[in-house]
């Protein structure tokens, strides 16, 4: 175990706050996480769902960092209900790339929210 997974964000730490629905620390893990980190933040995030998943989607819809961006529309396209989607039309994205890849992304991943 290096120092990395000592003080830093791991996937178990975000397994953990999934399980507590800890819904603050899964949304750090977004902006701080590395790839695995960010995937399984994404994924838990979608499987709480709720009003402070889809608030957190709301507010960054727009942010000026483009991972956060592309996690909200994996967020939104992983819970596909009508607010969820009605909140992925406004993600701003120079290209409308980022909402097309998050609806492709949920079509080829059928073992989320299983």
């Amino acid at each position: 175990m290096g120092l990395g997974d000592l003080f830093g964000i791991t996937p178990a730490k975000v397994e953990k706050w999934v399980a507590e629905r800890n819904v603050a620390k899964l949304t750090q893990a977004l902006e701080k996480g590395d790839g695995a980190v960010r995937r399984a933040a994404v994924e838990g995030l979608a499987q709480i769902r709720g009003g402070e998943v889809l608030q957190f989607c709301k507010d960054n819809a727009r942010s000026s960092n483009e991972q956060v961006r592309w996690a909200v529309t994996q967020i939104l396209g992983l819970i596909g209900t009508p607010a969820a989607m009605e909140i992925l039309g406004t993600v701003k994205d120079p290209d409308e790339e980022l909402a097309k890849k998050a609806k492709n992304w949920k079509a080829q991943d059928k073992t989320v929210g299983k």
